[in-house]
This record gives structure tokens, C-alpha cells and sequence, in this order.
């Protein structure tokens, strides 16, 4: 067990990335919260913090934040921002083109993905995704796998104000 010392400065570290993320510099507090891992004490509001700060474009984008929910979820208690980590968890799937990934985190976090937002969860821009997300679970539960692709390919458009908003030049 970590001493208060310890826990002081995690927390600190944890606070000082999400100052640096709210001045909208999400490459400064991406590089700040990305050792998460070896860090002991960890929350999942940390992690949610990296998550929001990384890039969404592109198939390894998608594939980073995959695993960076899929990792919070398996080794950290989950707090109030697990509602935000699993709907980002299922929308990378669904733009990955996993059905069977996003039925499998639909089904075991199912109970957050009820469509609400109860305070203290944070969403800010991406609430589309509470409702989108239990639409793309009927989908597939209906079996209408082309209306999952659709569907997946407006969550993939969804991410141009990201790109537009972060200044990021593509070939």
C-alpha cells in the first residue's frame, strides 16, 4: 500500500494533466498521462483523461485506444468515467469493423450504456455516443449487420471535427 505522500503525488500528477488538457493542449497531456501503466495508484479518471487526449484518426489511433480502455478496465477499479472509457471502447470496434468486439463490450457493460449522463460523468462533445452506442447494440442483436457498418461509418465521419479541431495535416 502506497503511503499518503505517494498517493498525494499521483493525484497531483493526475490533476496538473487534466490542467494541461483543459488548456487544449492535448499532445502536452497526452505525453504527461501516457506512462500510466507503471504508475501505482492509478485511477480510471486518469486513464480517461489519456484517452480523450489521444489522436482518433487512423487504424493504429483506434487500435491504441482499444487496448488503453480494454487494459483500465481490466486492472483499475472503475470509477465514474468507466461509462465514458466503454463507450469509447465500443465506438473504436464498431470503426474498426469488429462486430463480434462490439457485441462482446456491449453485452458485458451493458448497464452503462443506458443513454444517460449522470453527473460527474464527462462526455463534452462525444454525448452522440450514448445514444449511437446502444442504437449500434440493437443493430447487431437484430442481426442487421449492414445497418452496423453504416452505422460504424457515421461514427468514423463523426471524427472530422477532431481532425479540423487539432490542426492535424494529412497526405
Amino acid at each position: 500500500m502506497a503511503d499518503f505522500s505517494t498517493i498525494q503525488r499521483l493525484y497531483d500528477t493526475g490533476q496538473v494533466g487534466y490542467c494541461i488538457l483543459g488548456l487544449g493542449r492535448k499532445g502536452q497531456a497526452r505525453k504527461h498521462f501516457s506512462e500510466w501503466k507503471q504508475r501505482r495508484g492509478v485511477q480510471t479518471w486518469m486513464v480517461t483523461n489519456y484517452v480523450w487526449s489521444c489522436p482518433r484518426w487512423g487504424r493504429s489511433s483506434r487500435e491504441h485506444i482499444r487496448t488503453t480502455c480494454q487494459d483500465a478496465f481490466a486492472q483499475l477499479h472503475h470509477d465514474h468515467s468507466a461509462k465514458y472509457l466503454a463507450h469509447v471502447l465500443a465506438e473504436s470496434e464498431a470503426i474498426l469493423g469488429n462486430p463480434q468486439g462490439f457485441l462482446e463490450i456491449s453485452n458485458k457493460y451493458r448497464v452503462l450504456f443506458d443513454g444517460s449522463l449522470k453527473k460527474g460523468e464527462y462526455f463534452e462533445d462525444q454525448k452522440y455516443l450514448l445514444r449511437e452506442i446502444p442504437r449500434i447494440a440493437e443493430f447487431l442483436a437484430q442481426g442487421r449487420t449492414k445497418r452496423f457498418a453504416l452505422a460504424a461509418q457515421s461514427l468514423r465521419l463523426r471524427q472530422i471535427p477532431f481532425l479540423v479541431l487539432s490542426g492535424i495535416n494529412l497526405p
